[in-house]
């Protein structure tokens, strides 16, 4: 299943990744707000059973956990 498509940020403050599943402060791109409105691009399955999707949000891309986005 794909996940294209817009998707709010549920979590409080969302961190971004430069690479899916990689849990370390170092892999920090940039942080996004709760409420923001992202643009998923695709997906990645990693680290046991997480989803991790690649999504666009002001002219930078990233990583982000499906845990939490919604669906808009």
């Amino acid at each position: 299943e794909a996940f294209v498509g817009q998707y709010s940020v549920t979590a409080s403050l969302l961190n971004c990744r430069y690479k899916p599943g990689a849990l370390t402060e170092s892999n920090v791109k940039f942080k996004i707000k709760n409420g923001s409105v992202v643009t998923c691009h695709g997906y990645y399955t990693n680290v046991g059973m997480s989803t991790w999707l690649l999504i666009e949000y002001d002219g930078q891309t990233g990583y982000v956990s499906k845990n939490y986005l919604g669906k808009q």
